[in-house]
């Protein structure tokens, strides 16, 4: 390609922005159709329940997961993962800005499935910390829960596009020098 048929970099910008946006919102009004919600994020958020009761009992706790509400048994104190607490907003930012961005699609395909995973397990760690503080430290529950936490998820799914950025920007870079 020569450099007068090469996309200028304020094509590709507004590209990715047309493109980040398009899926944004589509990914998000999504979420509004019932088939939707009652097919696959409801029955996913029974899944995030059911892995945060499974990974505090193998670290020696006892928690039960009942649909979309995680309890422990014994201490008491449970939290209800309900839409918007399940990362699915953040997820579908994170890949509509890796799908969007102009890189092989392979590429595009590999971070947004171990990019959301990853922020799926940063969530988990979330519902967790959660249930315990509603149990244990309950006068701090609504700053973790509706501050703390959705900052720190939207800067993960942040952090994670940087990384993976890097990471597919790297064989070009290599094979350029």
């Amino acid at each position: 390609m020569t450099p007068e048929t090469q996309p200028t970099s304020r094509w590709v910008a507004l590209r990715f922005l047309a493109g980040f946006a398009a899926i944004s919102i589509l990914g998000i009004a999504s979420l509004l159709i019932e088939p939707i919600d009652t097919g696959l994020i409801q029955p996913f958020s029974h899944v995030l329940a059911a892995a945060s009761a499974l990974v505090i009992n193998l670290f020696g706790g006892d928690a039960l997961a009942n649909g979309v509400v995680l309890n422990l048994v014994k201490a008491g104190g449970g939290v209800e993962i309900a839409n918007g607490c399940n990362a699915i907003e953040a997820s579908i930012l994170l890949a509509a800005a890796i799908l969007a961005f102009p890189a092989r699609i392979g590429h595009r395909l590999i971070g947004a499935a171990l990019g959301i995973l990853m922020l799926q397990v940063v969530n988990l760690l979330r519902i967790i910390s959660l249930l315990y503080l509603n149990r244990y430290a309950p006068a701090w529950f609504d700053f973790f829960h509706l501050y703390l936490w959705d900052a720190l998820i939207m800067l993960d799914g942040l952090l994670i596009f940087l990384v993976w950025h890097r990471w597919q920007d790297g064989p070009h870079r290599i094979a350029a020098a």
